[in-house]
């Protein structure tokens, strides 16, 4: 019987230890070795409490960008177009408020159409012309980057409504304590901690009435006891600086309502079938156009997110705004384990994949490194990431 035992919890641990699974723990790995690196190397600059702040607020721009091109590399595309998509929108964010003195309202109006025409179109040039999304997305970041030049002309235009800056950098309740703790803090915590369980319980309730394959009870307890460990600590730095960033509040409500879309719609379901397998999924009677043109009328909409987020932390408009930024998502996607062929992936590790190179990002900038070497950087942190996906995935199909 002991033997028996044994021989069972051999072969759970072997199989934790598999290239299958850590693979699929391997984002959240390489964000601790990241973090334990990079507190080393900065003699503990990265671990101050303004700094962490600053690196969310700073990086909203690619939580955005990443809960979009999820969807897109989900398919076994991408989106080229999305740094100068923020780009353009930037530019006619501040030249209709600046320039032409338009109210902030109605500046954001022209820029939320803008973002969904431009998404619409990309859907509509890949759906019903059948050009590739590869394509379609390369030539709409030329056209886009030359119409936000044309439109600034080399000028940086500024300030811009100081509505825009509280949004993307201002915090709440920020002056409400109570001994010291931010109430605010507090209750983001408890908010983020019951969904966390609800969520657990509830799942396992589901897969109990089916019968379905469960995880084993103490691996979820740790999982979950892991989670809130990593936020707690990110409430400890938020409280003690100036509390919780409204942009961290609104990231955090769009991860949620993607990672519902992503993981228990009908649509996520579609996305990933059409990802896997374009052909089965119209014998399957998927509307494999429809999913395409969605995906890339989302990706679209919230790079419109972005720019606005991006206009606000540099209160104004240039045409740099955006350089780069596509980039930067397609990276943390990939490193979030996005299979680059599609139909596999995670939302969260995708998250977890945009944290780590904001992570990277801002560790090097205290590292004092030049934008020159932060590029060999994020450069080498795709190839090993794409290399490790590769292997891994050889050594499950083996």
């Amino acid at each position: 019987m002991n033997t028996t035992v044994n021989t069972t919890f051999s072969e759970r641990v072997k199989e934790q230890l598999s290239f299958k699974h850590i693979g699929k723990y391997a984002p959240y790995m390489l964000l601790a070795v990241l973090v334990i690196f990079f507190g080393i190397v900065t003699d503990g600059k990265l671990f101050r409490p303004m700094n962490i702040s600053n690196i969310f607020v700073n990086n909203s721009y690619l939580f955005f960008l990443s809960c979009g091109l999820f969807f897109c590399i989900l398919t076994g595309n991408t989106d080229l177009s999305l740094g100068s998509l923020i780009g353009l929108i930037s530019a006619v964010l501040g030249y209709t408020h600046v320039t032409m003195g338009w109210p902030i309202g109605w500046s954001l109006l022209l820029c939320a159409v803008l973002g969904v025409v431009c998404g619409c179109l990309h859907g509509l040039i890949i759906t019903k012309c059948g050009l590739t999304p590869f394509l379609t997305t390369l030539a709409a970041n030329f056209i886009y980057r030359g119409l936000c030049e044309f439109i600034l002309k080399g000028d940086s235009l500024s300030p811009l409504h100081d509505g825009l800056k509280t949004f993307a950098k201002d915090f709440i309740l920020e002056d409400l304590r109570v001994g010291g703790i931010n109430v605010f803090c507090a209750v983001f915590f408890v908010i983020l901690a019951a969904v966390l369980i609800v969520s657990e319980v509830r799942s396992r309730n589901i897969k109990r009435r089916y019968r379905a394959p469960m995880p084993s009870l103490v691996g979820v307890l740790v999982k979950d006891a892991l989670i809130l460990a990593f936020l707690g600590v990110i409430m400890y730095f938020f409280n003690s600086y100036k509390g919780v960033p409204i942009i961290v509040v609104v990231v955090g409500v769009f991860v949620a309502v993607y990672y519902f879309i992503a993981t228990k719609s009908t649509f996520g379901r579609h996305v990933y079938a059409v990802g896997g397998s374009m052909q089965a999924a119209k014998l399957c009677g998927i509307n494999v156009n429809r999913v395409m043109f969605l995906v890339y009328l989302n990706s679209a909409v919230l790079a419109t997110f972005a720019a606005v987020a991006v206009c606000g932390r540099v209160n104004s408009a240039m045409t740099s705004a955006g350089d780069g930024y596509h980039m930067d998502a397609i990276c943390a996607c990939y490193i979030g384990g996005a299979a680059g062929s599609g139909g596999s992936g995670n939302l969260l590790s995708s998250i977890v994949g945009a944290f780590i190179m904001a992570l990277l990002l801002n560790g090097m900038t205290l590292c004092g490194l030049g934008s020159s070497l932060q590029n060999v950087c994020k450069g080498l942190a795709l190839l090993a990431a794409v290399a490790f996906d590769v292997y891994s995935r050889s050594k499950v199909s083996d």
